[in-house]
């Protein structure tokens, strides 16, 4: 069940914000965030919609009712905005390949038969063979 005390303190303290200086920011007292975060009382929907704002998150993804979203950016700058979804697959197919690509080559062990790392084009893949 969504708590609002609980959502308010984690997003708080990822942004770095005090209680004093987020109260300042929303416009009520540091003794307001205080209960919030306790849960002594609620933020009316002004008040939400202010918290929302300055701990840069949607409504709908502070109450938990919309689609979470996953935003990547590659080493060029390049984003892309994928759903929980599209990102879990992604990872899928991802390790797949990995995987592949780590038992696809068996000249890659040394002398002893040691798993090593075995520079490629695109990456970096390892490749498997006998452990001690």
């Amino acid at each position: 069940m969504w708590n609002l005390g609980k959502w308010l303190r984690e997003h708080r303290t990822l942004r770095k914000f005090s209680q004093a200086e987020l109260a300042t920011r929303v416009g009520v007292a540091t003794s307001t965030v205080s209960r919030w975060e306790r849960g002594g009382s609620s933020a009316s929907v002004d008040e939400f919609r202010a918290l929302c704002i300055e701990l840069r998150t949607s409504a709908d993804a502070a109450l938990g009712t919309g689609e979470l979203r996953v935003q990547l950016i590659d080493r060029e700058g390049a984003t892309a905005d994928l759903s929980i979804g599209e990102f879990r697959e992604m990872c899928v197919k991802f390790r797949a390949a990995r995987d592949a690509g780590a038992h696809g080559d068996s000249d890659g062990e040394d002398e002893d038969g040691k798993r090593q790392r075995k520079a490629s084009g695109d990456g970096v893949a390892y490749v498997s063979g006998q452990a001690d």
